[in-house]
């Protein structure tokens, strides 16, 4: 399933919707990394979708624990 596919049904399905920002987070699916749209479907899935997959997603950004990468996405 191509990531285009993937974001359509990410709309209205959690589970797509954290595939979306995991492919986006970890270079999946043909995806290039990029923390800021991955943080939003992690948040749009948690806050509109209410996915506690999306939920964990977006929890992750908000952890710093010294060693994350995504460095600047949230400020703290």
């Amino acid at each position: 399933m191509s990531i285009e596919t993937l974001k359509k049904k990410a709309l209205q399905n959690g589970l797509a919707a954290y595939i979306v920002g995991r492919s986006y987070y970890s270079q999946e699916n043909g995806c290039k990394q990029d923390y800021e749209t991955s943080l939003r479907w992690y948040k749009y899935g948690y806050m509109v979708l209410k996915d506690p997959r999306c939920e964990y997603g977006y929890a992750m950004f908000l952890y710093d624990d010294g060693e994350s990468e995504p460095e600047g996405v949230i400020e703290k």
